[in-house]
C-alpha cells in the first residue's frame, strides 16, 4: 500500500486593453474618417481622432483573476495480477473580474467561489505479461477562460457575428 498527500495555490491575473483609434488624413478635405491612399509606411500623414479610444472596444479592457487552492489524497495497492490507483483531490476556485472603466448596465466588480470534488479509480488486472484490462474512471472539470465570464456583447466582426460572455458559466 502507497499512499501520497499534496497540494496546490495557483495565482493567475490578466489586465487586458483594447481599443480602436480612428485614424484620418489631415491634408484630405479634414472630413473625418477620410483617409490618404496608403503606398508605403514612409509616406503616412494620418492622425489619430480619438487618442483615448472608441467606446466600442472600451469594454474589453477589465481585470480578471482566478486563485485555485486544492488538496489531494492518493492510494495505490500492487497485486501480482491487480493494481489498483485511486484518489480524490479538492478544488477551491475564487474567479472575478473588474471593468478598467465604466460599462453602463453590465455588473462590475464580480467574484465568485465555488468548490469541487474530483475523485479518480483506476483498476489493471493482468491477464499475463503480454495481456491487460484497465478501467478507470475519473472526475475532472474544464474552467471558462476569463474573456467567457465577462457579460458584454462585443462589436460585430467582419462577418456579421457578435459575440457575448457569460457570467454564469
Amino acid at each position: 500500500l502507497e499512499l501520497k498527500i499534496g497540494g496546490l495555490y495557483r495565482h493567475k491575473a490578466r489586465n487586458n486593453f483594447q481599443n480602436e483609434y480612428i485614424l484620418f488624413d489631415p491634408g484630405a478635405d479634414n472630413a473625418i474618417g477620410s483617409r490618404q491612399q496608403f503606398t508605403d509606411i514612409y509616406s503616412v500623414r494620418d492622425s489619430v481622432i480619438n487618442p483615448n479610444g472608441s467606446a466600442g472596444y472600451d469594454l474589453n479592457n477589465y481585470h480578471a483573476f482566478e486563485n485555485i487552492t486544492a488538496g489531494f489524497a492518493q492510494f495505490k495497492i500492487v497485486s501480482e495480477r491487480l493494481d489498483v490507483v485511486g484518489g480524490v483531490r479538492l478544488e477551491n476556485t475564487d474567479q472575478g473580474y473588474h471593468f478598467l472603466q465604466f460599462e453602463q448596465d453590465a455588473p462590475d466588480n464580480v467574484s465568485k467561489t465555488y468548490s469541487d470534488i474530483l475523485p479518480s479509480l483506476m483498476i489493471k488486472y493482468k491477464f499475463n505479461n503480454k495481456t491487460n484490462l484497465r478501467l478507470s474512471y475519473f472526475k475532472s472539470l474544464s474552467r471558462p477562460g476569463y474573456y467567457e465570464i465577462l457579460p458584454i456583447s462585443q462589436p460585430q466582426d467582419a462577418s456579421g457575428n457578435t459575440a457575448q460572455g457569460n457570467p454564469q458559466l
